[in-house]
């Protein structure tokens, strides 16, 4: 039964219950069970966050520790008084979304110059991950393939052989069917693979054709470098333990790991705004009609369909299609149970 001593009307989000629960374990190893307890005393359903508490926190079986918690992005709250949990202040997380996407920056382009063999960047949707990999690949690697959609494992070999050589770039985007193939995810250890030679190999009676009708060798030594964007959280799918969580563990040893680190509603608005302020749409939108728009979106954060910049975009047209009725339009056509 939940300890009602501390009852509370208020749904706590995520970031609230780590600073809480950082601020009472500090550095020291936990049992899940601790952790479920000691939320009870928040109030709160401990269901509600385990699944998250263990992706992120988790340091063995049935464990957890918040030791980390800085380098996850958060602020460990100190001097504190008592039931007073504090979370990031506005300009904290607008620090750590620059610092996360400025990192994307830097290793995107290194990726690109061939500097790095493989990277990962992990976060949701519609929030400049792939635009932040395509403008570094187009001014480093302007000759650069990405792949969108859906590709098959021979698919995969065929696109890894033709970019095969140092100073090609291949770049996954959001193919989650990469990542739910056995053969896939093999050709992909190989290729991120961090030994001196990479080789790859087709074994197959078919003989596989280039574009140009050239066959294809069955085995092939790989040099070029490989970006993959996704909304996967990789550390969750192997913390779930399914039965490929062996091969998510070998590829994100083999590759450079960057977790966009947004995880919340305001984190969604903080970098909505990141991006205005860098010129999103300033060709049609003064800075009056951008405000507008972020405000409409925080005000019904909580009945958007989506928070992204899709969603921007979306508000910027029925704004140009109807200056005055644009807000009952939204609410028509962008938001849930409309």
């Amino acid at each position: 039964m939940m300890n009602t001593n501390h009852t509370t009307q208020t749904i706590m989000d995520i970031e609230t219950v780590i600073q809480a629960l950082a601020k009472k374990f500090g550095n020291d190893v936990i049992s899940t069970q601790e952790s479920q307890e000691f939320i009870k005393t928040l109030g709160q359903d401990p269901s509600k966050y385990y699944l998250d508490l263990r992706a992120r926190f988790r340091v063995g079986h049935g464990k957890l520790c918040f030791a980390n918690i800085v380098q996850s992005g958060y602020v460990v709250p100190t001097n504190v008084p008592e039931n007073v949990f504090v979370q990031e202040s506005d300009k904290d997380i607008e620090k750590r979304l620059n610092s996360r996407f400025n990192a994307l920056n830097v290793m995107s382009r290194a990726t690109a110059k061939g500097i790095n063999r493989a990277l990962i960047i992990s976060g949701p949707p519609g929030l400049g991950k792939s635009w932040g990999v395509e403008r570094a690949a187009e001014e480093l690697c302007p000759g650069f393939e990405q792949i969108k959609g859906y590709i098959r494992p021979t698919g995969l070999y065929k696109t890894l052989y033709k970019n095969r050589h140092k100073g090609c770039l291949v770049v996954f985007d959001d193919i989650d069917s990469l990542f739910n193939d056995e053969n896939s995810l093999n050709l992909l250890k190989a290729a991120c693979d961090s030994t001196d030679v990479r080789r790859l190999s087709w074994l197959s009676s078919a003989i596989m054709e280039d574009d140009d009708g050239e066959e294809i060798p069955s085995s092939f030594v790989f040099e070029g470098s490989i970006i993959f964007i996704t909304n996967l959280d990789f550390q969750q799918q192997i913390d779930r333990g399914s039965k490929l969580s062996p091969h998510f563990e070998a590829l994100m040893s083999r590759s450079h790991v960057l977790s966009l680190g947004i995880k919340n509603k305001r984190d969604y608005i903080i970098r909505i705004k990141q991006v205005f302020a860098a010129g999103m749409l300033s060709d049609v939108l003064s800075q009056e009609q951008k405000t507008e728009i972020v405000d409409f979106l925080e005000e019904n954060a909580a009945n958007m369909r989506e928070l992204s910049l899709r969603m921007v975009k979306k508000l910027a047209d029925l704004m140009m299609m109807d200056q005055e009725g644009w807000k009952d339009l939204a609410s028509i056509t962008c938001m849930k149970n409309s």
